[in-house]
């Protein structure tokens, strides 16, 4: 018996009848690992008596209370004794790194340093510690494949993970998952350009019937005075271009040199004027407002794709990965096209307070996950900057989980304690400290905007 690796996640049961008691005792036996000693422990016993507590038992047992319940197992097992494991662990940015416990750290790998202390409270429950094997490469691609936590598991170098990682179905070729941590998003994080920057502003502020009306004014104004060019007192004095002249002068709130002799003709000039100054005071109200206003343009990758915003990326293997993958998205695949292809190495930003910053300054959308940018925004931006920043989910990443070796006699065990601390609350205390929230709006995002040639571009364009 004591050469059978019998693990924990094994179900061996044995029995002893005594014969001066008449009864028989069942007894649980497993090892912690190969080559460890046996542990046994009494699971119960058979007699013929009848005994009235245990009563879920049958007629004649008798239950250790130790293991009387369906999470006995457990309950008895989790006391690894000490046993030192094979765990796998990286970092990708080593260089910034300073101590596991600083949540303000920058360039970090956060999959990785937010579940390490998930990792420390299953080595406290489990009575277990670790002999880390580092690793400079953790993603799943073939050509690095002799430096993945994949080829460590098939080369039979570690048992399990010092933290968590993606799921992806690819590694269940020589790992299994546990159970899941928790999620890490990855939006694109932008401001709604101004809506100068997504539209001719300066055609804003009338609706087309107005405008209709406007033009059919100056067509009448021109009309009416080309008529008044026949009395006998204007035929001399004024000419087309005089008429033309004084309509547009109208319009801009500009004066005429004009001197009409007749009532009808001063009518005409008078009712033009009060006619132009109500519109152009209207408008004129109407354009400050607009160049105040943000737009609310942008809400899918679609409207990403047709604005003026530049797009890039934080520098990671996964987010490669996905847009670079043929698998990925008819429309991820039009974003790398339009977005990023074209700008080059500089579509990729290792240092996220870079992109979060440009994202302040500039019409500039950046795509990187939510803890390092919540980060670098409750530190760097105002409150007022806060309230215009918009997000776009792209694409959900896996959930996380600590893999261990296949067929591995501690995948039970530590699936159980993990589900536990979800239970009470440690992994929820876990992903506050790690994963800040989104930072809150607390003013009404309203400031007064600087007016510079982006904004009367139109203008000029059209002058």
């Amino acid at each position: 018996m004591s050469q059978l690796d019998i693990l924990p996640n094994s179900e061996v049961v044995l029995t002893r009848f005594d014969a001066q008691e008449n009864k028989w005792t069942l007894y649980d036996v497993y090892k912690v690992a190969p080559n460890h000693p046996l542990r046994v422990s009494v699971l119960g016993s058979i007699n013929g008596q009848t005994n009235g507590q245990n009563s879920c038992a049958p007629n004649g047992w008798r239950l250790n209370e130790e293991f009387d319940g369906k999470k006995a197992k457990t309950k008895v097992r989790k006391n690894l004794q000490g046993l030192r494991l094979r765990c796998g662990s990286y970092v990708t940015e080593p260089v910034p790194l300073t101590y596991l416990d600083n949540t303000r750290l920058d360039q970090m790998d956060i999959a990785a340093i937010s579940t390490l202390p998930v990792s420390w409270l299953l080595r406290d429950d489990l009575n277990f510690s670790c002999d880390i094997v580092e690793m400079s490469n953790y993603e799943w691609n073939q050509s690095t494949l002799a430096a993945a936590t994949m080829a460590l598991y098939r080369e039979d170098r570690i048992d399990t993970l010092a933290h968590a990682e993606n799921m992806r179905p690819e590694q269940l070729q020589y790992a299994e998952f546990t159970a899941d941590i928790f999620a890490i998003s990855t939006p694109i994080i932008f401001r709604q350009p101004p809506l100068s920057a997504v539209s001719n502003i300066f055609l804003l502020p009338l609706d087309k019937t107005v405008w209709y009306c406007c033009a059919a004014l100056i067509l009448c104004v021109i009309f009416i005075m080309g008529i008044q060019m026949g009395h006998p007192l204007l035929e001399a004095q004024i000419t087309l271009f005089d008429v033309v002249s004084f309509v547009f002068g109208a319009v801009c709130q500009q004066g005429t040199h004009l001197l009409i002799p007749s009532l009808s003709g001063r009518f005409v000039l008078i009712t033009t004027f009060v006619a132009t100054l109500a519109l152009f005071t209207s408008y004129s109200a109407s354009i400050v407002a607009l160049l105040q206003s943000p737009s609310e343009s942008i809400h899918t990758l679609d409207d990403l794709l047709a604005s003026p915003l530049t797009l890039a990326l934080k520098d990671t293997r996964s987010v490669r990965r996905i847009f670079s993958s043929d698998d990925s998205h008819r429309i991820l695949r039009m974003v790398y096209a339009k977005k990023i292809e074209p700008m080059g190495t500089d579509a990729w930003i290792a240092d996220e307070s870079i992109g979060i910053g440009k994202v302040r300054a500039s019409l500039f959308a950046f795509l990187v996950d939510t803890p390092s940018a919540y980060n670098v925004i409750q530190r760097t931006y105002s409150e007022l900057e806060k309230c215009r920043l918009s997000e776009i989910k792209v694409f959900p990443l896996p959930m996380n989980t600590i893999t261990v070796a296949r067929n591995s006699a501690y995948k039970e065990l530590i699936k159980q304690r993990i589900l536990w601390m979800h239970e009470v609350g440690l992994i929820f205390q876990t992903r506050a400290k790690w994963l800040p929230k989104k930072p809150a709006c607390e003013g009404d995002g309203r400031d007064f905007t600087i007016v510079g040639l982006r904004q009367i571009y139109p203008l000029i364009y059209t002058a």
